[in-house]
């Protein structure tokens, strides 16, 4: 529709003749929009939306019309001024579907806009928008959902969807919609994990959504094989970034360990994104507070853990090491942790420290000697340092741990086993007499497995008489 009426310009005599123009009449076609100039033109387009008897190929005219006229802010601010806001959301209720679609793309576009947002309550828009969520025409679901989501970009806008008022289910029929479904609705499915990720940015947001079925849809969501869905790095992105911001709720916590979320999580921490990888050990990092979460992690999230602490991206590493600490507050993660790490000490020391001395105490009684000569070594470096020394000592019978390991560990441990009791019995005169008294206690074959160690006896001296 136009908003202008063309008239007929000729050089003939019959159309210039002042006397044979048509009789003037009072009558006008409410359908028809005359010459408007500037904000006077949007006036009379939502003047022919708010007309009952307009029929409805006008109305579609006059939305695309005010749609089009809308380039930049200024101009939308200045139809939502003349009512458009109202007249758009009467018509999401119209009998055509056309109508309902160009209206839906007209409030979307919109909902950008402060001063419309302060509209919808009064003008009933979000019920009206909600109702359409299960529109028979896909089109005028898709600009919905897209209606939605802008809407969901604001604060203001996420305290309209989360208001509870009669007709407004779009929590819960926005749930339904996030469901492993064919590469047709790939488009949908993205914009209602967006929205909610949007939601679940504010606390009110995320206690509307507990006990609702979301978490274990979208853990359903990033557990498909690869391939299920078209753009399907970005679903699982932003699936990730939604859990991430649920389980930032206390509440949230206990629900998503129930549906198996951090096995699943887990599972992206080597994804080839960046990004993904983000996200996940983000989620990971906030559940692993929760003591369930710490026990859930150890059991599948250890290794990707370790590999993630040569990450290139340093917020990856920094939220990595906060998990690793996380799950470390449990002895046995701390241990399963340490195991892990055992062979890459610069890595031992950037994440523990010389703290990470006593588990690798309790790492000498394993059973594989793989694993008990890189607890030695890694013992030796950290022993080398006064801090050390002092974790050292405070770790119960750690010489005579060291010693009793070369009843079954591979020769090249024997060096590294010297250093660090070297190292300890210097440090504390009480230490070496200990370590003495037991080394000459011990029977003749195990005293021999002793003895295997280099400059044993230097070290440990001579017995009390030195004291």
């Amino acid at each position: 529709m136009q908003a202008y009426k063309l008239h007929v310009v000729n050089e003939e005599l019959q159309y210039r003749h002042p006397y044979l123009q048509d009789e003037f009449t009072s009558d006008i076609d409410p359908t028809e929009v005359t010459v408007a100039y500037e904000r006077r033109g949007v006036t009379k387009l939502v003047s022919v939306l708010e007309d009952p008897d307009v029929p409805s190929d006008k109305k579609i005219e006059a939305v695309q019309t005010i749609r089009n006229m809308m380039s930049n802010q200024e101009q939308k601010a200045e139809a939502i001024a003349e009512g458009t806001v109202e007249a758009a959301s009467q018509l999401l209720r119209h009998a055509n579907s056309v109508v309902r679609r160009e209206c839906t793309k007209l409030v979307a576009s919109l909902v950008c806009i402060l001063s419309c947002r302060k509209k919808l309550q009064n003008a009933g828009t979000v019920p009206a928008l909600a109702r359409l969520l299960k529109d028979p025409q896909a089109d005028v679901r898709e600009n919905v959902m897209e209606a939605l989501f802008n809407l969901s970009l604001s604060r203001d806008g996420v305290k309209l969807l989360t208001t509870p008022v009669p007709e407004n289910d779009i929590i819960n029929f926005t749930i339904s919609l996030i469901v492993p479904t064919d590469k047709q609705s790939t488009a949908m499915l993205l914009k209602a994990v967006s929205l909610f990720q949007n939601i679940t940015r504010y606390d009110d947001g995320i206690v509307l959504t507990l006990q609702t079925g979301l978490i274990r849809s979208l853990v359903t969501l990033i557990s498909q094989k690869k391939g299920t869905f078209l753009s399907e790095e970005e679903i699982i992105l932003r699936s990730l970034a939604t859990l991430w911001n649920i389980v930032n709720h206390i509440e949230a916590k206990a629900e998503a360990i129930q549906v198996g979320a951090v096995s699943a999580v887990a599972t992206h921490l080597t994804h080839r994104s960046a990004d993904v990888r983000r996200c996940a050990i983000g989620f990971l990092m906030s559940i692993t507070v929760n003591e369930d979460g710490k026990k859930a992690a150890m059991s599948c999230a250890i290794e990707p853990l370790v590999s993630l602490l040569q990450e290139s991206t340093e917020s990856i590493r920094t939220n990595t090491k906060q998990t690793i600490h996380n799950i470390s507050e449990n002895p046995v993660g701390r241990v399963a942790i340490v195991r892990s790490l055992v062979n890459y000490i610069p890595l031992l020391e950037e994440v523990f420290g010389v703290k990470v001395i006593k588990s690798l105490a309790s790492l000498l009684n394993e059973g594989n000697t793989l694993i008990v000569h890189s607890a030695v070594v890694a013992l030796a470096h950290f022993t080398a340092s006064k801090e050390g020394i002092l974790v050292a000592l405070d770790t119960v019978n750690l010489t005579t741990q060291l010693l009793r390991t070369t009843l079954n560990c591979p020769q090249e441990s024997l060096p590294y086993i010297s250093q660090a009791v070297s190292a300890i019995c210097k440090a504390d005169e009480r230490t070496r007499q200990d370590t003495y008294n037991m080394v000459m206690g011990s029977d003749d074959e195990v005293r021999a497995a002793f003895n295997a160690v280099p400059n044993l006896m230097d070290i440990i001296g001579e017995g009390p008489e030195e004291l």
